[in-house]
C-alpha cells in the first residue's frame, strides 16, 4: 500500500490527481474518507466495466446510516432564472425503493465513490485542478461524456456515506442562494463548470422521474 503525505491542505483533485500517479491497475476508485463500503462493492464494479466497453465512469448507491438515499445519481434542473443546477435524485428515499434499484446511465455522479477505466483518466488529464471543493467530479463526468463514453450509476454498488442529513432539507436551497453571492467559491465553480460545459449538458431531472412513475419535488404547480 501506498501513503501520500501533504504538509498542507490540498484541494479535493489536486490530491486525487496526486493519488491517481502513483496508483497502478487498470481501474482507478475515488473513495472518501467518509465512506463505508460493502461486501462485493468491488465485483459490481469491475463486472460492469469488463462487461459494457462504453462504460467510462461508474458511481454507487450510496446510503445515509439510516437506510436513506444519499445518492442515486445527478440529475439537472431548470431555475426560474434560466440556470441550470444539478442535485441529488431521490435524495432521502429508501435505499432499497425501485427508483434506486436499477443500474442505468446518467450525466453525472458523486465523486465520494467514484470509478473510471484508468486510460481515459489519462486522456481527459485528471481532475480539472481549477476548481476548488466542487464541481470537479461533475467536470470528470461531462469530460467522459464528450468523449463518448457512458456515465454509469450502479445500483448493486453500494456504500454508506456519512454525510449530514441537512442536505436532505437545506443542502440545494443553500447552493442557490450561494450562486448569487460572486465572491464565493460555489459561485466561481459553478460558472467556470458552465462556462466550459454550458452548452453540453442538459436539463435531463423530469425523464427519471417520468420513466419511474414519482413525483417531481421541484415541478411547477
Amino acid at each position: 500500500m501506498k501513503f501520500i503525505r501533504n504538509d498542507f491542505d490540498n484541494t479535493y483533485s489536486k490530491a486525487n490527481n496526486q493519488g491517481a500517479n502513483i496508483a497502478s491497475g487498470k481501474y482507478l476508485v475515488f473513495l472518501n474518507n467518509d465512506v463505508s463500503v460493502w461486501k462485493n462493492w468491488d465485483r459490481a464494479i469491475i463486472s460492469s466495466f469488463e462487461a459494457n466497453n462504453e462504460i467510462g465512469i461508474q458511481g454507487a448507491r450510496l446510503l445515509y446510516p439510516q437506510g436513506f438515499i444519499q445518492h442515486a445519481g445527478i440529475v439537472f434542473r431548470q431555475l426560474p432564472n434560466g440556470l441550470k443546477v444539478h442535485y441529488h435524485i431521490y435524495l432521502g428515499k429508501q435505499w432499497n425503493s425501485p427508483c434506486v434499484s436499477k443500474s442505468r446511465e446518467f450525466q453525472c455522479v458523486t465523486g465520494a465513490l467514484l470509478a473510471i477505466r484508468r486510460d481515459l483518466f489519462e486522456q481527459i488529464g485528471g481532475f480539472d485542478e481549477i476548481y476548488v471543493f466542487g464541481h470537479e467530479d461533475l467536470d470528470l463526468c461531462i469530460s467522459t461524456r464528450a468523449r463518448n463514453y457512458k456515465v454509469w450509476y450502479n445500483a448493486e454498488c453500494i456504500a454508506f456515506h456519512y454525510e449530514s442529513m441537512t442536505k436532505k432539507i437545506k443542502g440545494l436551497e443553500k447552493f442557490e442562494l450561494k450562486l448569487n453571492d460572486p465572491n464565493s467559491i460555489d459561485y466561481k465553480n459553478y460558472v467556470y463548470f458552465h462556462r466550459k460545459w454550458g452548452d453540453f449538458v442538459e436539463v435531463d431531472d423530469y425523464k427519471y422521474y417520468l420513466e419511474d412513475d414519482e413525483v417531481n419535488p421541484f415541478a411547477r404547480k
